[in-house]
């Protein structure tokens, strides 16, 4: 009848369910009349009761979705604002996501005040809730309907601006910077210079973040160009915190242009700036930053102990995106020191935070996991997290690691050298070393000795102007081995002086000791020095077990039966190929690792 879809239509606009009161004060009819309309509803299927006859529902989202679809935008905004009313004499403030989004969809027929003044509460509502993407729709809606009315200049920057912020947490760097860029131009027009200098500030830190492996909006001379034009501004006067923020934001960039030791001394500066000012969320940003630079410089344990003071000043005040770095950064280098089982428990930590509620955390969180399920072998559980990973590194990353292991080499090249075409563009030279590396492991795992050694000499440099120690022993040791197996035996030296140098300044370096000591061990052979070589391929091999690493392992047994089998001991070089195989098949290895092995051990037989 007319008198129920009258009903209907109003029932639609307030959404999949509804309660009776609401709908009651919203229909122009009286009670009578709506609960014959439901019951006439509920006998054609179209609706049912909810909460004992209080509440009501559409029996399918659909049957909503085509009853609301049939209004017209006029009567539709016309029915939203009289179910904001209803909302208003029924629920009061209980309803403010909903009296923010049918004074919002009310449109021009609606009250502009009220659809911004509810948008915003609702929005910081959702934000004490960790509803971050809820946060962000309801400000945004408070942003569309500030620009349709006009004016409120000043309060559309400053929601510009706290919607860039929310974006650093929702991990959306590309809207991050659309309304940070917006905010800039606003204020720039209003000639408002010390908060035009703020936002240039905080648009260098959004340009010197990366979201993904590919860096599609990392561009290091940008950031500098807009802290070179907020730093003049924000030094005059007294010491305030945006000071602070610009030079954790320098400390950032210098972070993936890879010039760490000045990354250390901006991330100082913020520190001190953060003491001085007593802004524990100033100062734990600057000290992740300076950790994080004191790792990449080797100074592991002076690192890892800054960065944890900071997530416990994170927790304290318990701030998602600054927690969820402090166990990020423990995560990411405890993995890349090849310490899985410790690293999985730092990636996992946040999860435990309800405070840091459903962000793109939790994909750079699967990332991390499944990398440490793929150190240990264990490459179903790795395969099972990809689709829900998303990595900001190329040197962390799963889908390149998983790739190489399972043999797909030619896509692991491939992707290197778009990810080294992108990082000269963006001057990202933090991924760029890391696609020389990539592309030196192809080119060896193939045999192809002088582009691997050209591709890991490349990387190396990069690395080494960079001050980055901790890399260093990601690329040396490989170049050692392909700089062996090309004969150069004087240049492998060199790399293991350098290498053991490293290990033994007192640092705790896990793992990567034993790459070291795998190198040397294939080093030494060459230089026909088999008995100690033997007792170094022994002492990687227990290191790479003691981290539950059985693939490295594999990879020693490989270079142990070669190094065997050139001195001529035939049955003890087969024994390590043919354990090296074993552990290849039981951690399903792919064909190419599997063939890698054979073609040497049917060369011994």
């Amino acid at each position: 009848s007319d008198a129920c879809r009258s009903v209907l239509f109003q029932a639609a606009v307030l959404g999949r369910t509804f309660s009776f009161e609401v709908l009651a004060q919203t229909a122009e009819s009286g009670d009578e009349e709506a609960i014959a309309a439901l019951e006439e509803a509920r006998a054609a299927q179209l609706v049912l009761e909810e909460d004992g006859g209080s509440a009501h529902a559409f029996t399918h989202a659909l049957v909503r979705e085509t009853i609301y679809g049939e209004l017209s935008a006029p009567r539709r905004q016309r029915l939203h604002l009289r179910a904001a009313r209803a909302l208003e004499a029924v629920e009061g403030d209980r309803a403010l996501a909903a009296l923010a989004i049918h004074h919002r969809l009310a449109g021009p027929s609606g009250n502009a005040a009220k659809a911004i003044e509810y948008s915003l509460r609702a929005g910081t509502e959702a934000r004490e809730l960790s509803a971050w993407e809820e946060a962000a729709a309801h400000w945004d809606g408070a942003l569309a309907v500030m620009e349709r009315a006009g004016g409120m200049e000043a309060e559309r920057g400053r929601l510009l601006v706290a919607l860039g912020e929310l974006m650093v947490v929702v991990g959306d760097l590309r809207r991050q910077i659309s309304y940070l860029e917006r905010g800039l131009a606003l204020y720039e027009r209003l000639g408002e210079t010390e908060r035009a200098a703020q936002v240039h500030s905080r648009l260098g830190m959004a340009y010197s973040l990366i979201d993904s492996i590919h860096a599609e909006h990392l561009d290091v001379e940008r950031a500098f160009a807009h802290f070179d034009a907020a730093r003049p501004v924000l030094e005059r006067g007294p010491l305030r915190k945006a000071l602070g923020h610009l030079e954790t934001g320098v400390a950032t960039a210098l972070t993936y242009g890879l010039r760490i030791p000045e990354g250390i001394e901006a991330a100082a500066r913020g520190m001190e700036f953060g003491e001085r000012l007593g802004d524990d969320a100033l100062w734990t940003g600057a000290a992740q930053a300076y950790g994080w630079h004191l790792i990449v410089a080797g100074r592991l344990a002076e690192g890892f102990a800054i960065i944890e003071r900071a997530f416990e000043a994170a927790d304290r005040e318990r701030r998602p995106f600054l927690a969820f770095m402090g166990s990020n950064i423990r995560g990411q280098w405890t993995w890349g020191l090849g310490a899985p089982d410790e690293a999985q428990a730092f990636f996992e930590r946040p999860l435990r935070l309800p405070y840091v509620g459903k962000t793109a955390y939790q994909r750079e969180i699967a990332d991390g996991v499944g990398r440490c399920h793929l150190d240990r072998g264990e490459l179903e559980d790795a395969r099972r997290l990809l689709e829900d990973a998303r990595a900001a590194w190329f040197s962390h990353a799963l889908r390149p690691m998983l790739d190489l292991w399972e043999g797909r080499w030619d896509e692991v090249g491939a992707l290197a050298a778009d990810v080294n075409a992108t990082s000269r563009r963006t001057g990202n030279r933090w991924d760029a070393w890391a696609a020389h590396l990539f592309t030196g492991r192809v080119c060896y795992l193939r045999g192809e000795l002088e582009p691997a050694v050209r591709s890991f000499g490349e990387g190396l440099a990069l690395v080494v102007d960079g001050g980055a120690a901790f890399f260093e022993l990601w690329v040396r040791p490989e170049l050692a081995r392909a700089h062996a197996d090309e004969g150069n035996i004087a240049a492998a030296r060199d790399q293991i002086e350098r290498c053991l140098a490293l290990v033994g300044s007192g640092e705790d370096w896990r793992a990567r000791a034993g790459h070291v000591a795998l190198a040397e061990a294939v080093v030494l052979a060459r230089e026909g020095r088999f008995d100690e070589a033997d007792a170094a391929f022994g002492r990687a091999q227990i290191d790479f077990r003691r981290y539950r690493l059985p693939l490295n392992e594999a990879d020693a047994l490989h270079e142990w039966g070669r190094a065997l089998g050139r001195a001529g001991v035939r049955s003890a070089a087969l024994e390590k190929l043919d354990e090296a195989l074993d552990i290849l098949r039981r951690h399903d290895a792919g064909p190419a690792w599997l063939e890698r092995v054979s073609v040497e051990r049917d060369t011994l037989r």
